[in-house]
């Protein structure tokens, strides 16, 4: 059983980078008065991926509602989901979907 601090703690990372999609480790770490160490064994723990994977997984969500929803260029999406280029968002993008930004976009009507 999880205890209640613990799953505010975990529900908070994710409102957090929602929040804020550039955020590092270490900033939500120190919004969550927590060593980074210790939120990254806690993410492991409990959602068995890694804190970048963690922050990338929310950032990939956030940029899936900009590509249905709006008409934002790629370059755009990136930078407003806290990813460094275009490049590194494409990246990530069809490391975790298997397609690119663009061909979701176009399967996806708005």
């Amino acid at each position: 059983m999880i205890h209640k601090n613990r799953v505010y703690l975990l529900d908070s990372i994710y409102t957090l980078i929602e929040e804020n999609p550039s955020i590092t480790p270490d900033i939500l770490a120190d919004k969550l008065f927590i060593s980074v160490s210790h939120l990254r064994k806690l993410v492991k723990q409990y959602y068995n991926i890694t804190l970048n994977e963690c922050i990338t997984k929310q950032r990939l969500h956030l940029a899936k509602q900009m590509l249905q929803n709006s008409s934002n260029s790629l370059s755009s999406v990136a930078r407003r989901c806290g990813f460094g280029s275009k490049i590194s968002f494409y990246r990530a993008f069809t490391k975790h979907e298997q397609i690119t930004p663009m061909v979701y976009r176009q399967n996806t009507p708005i």
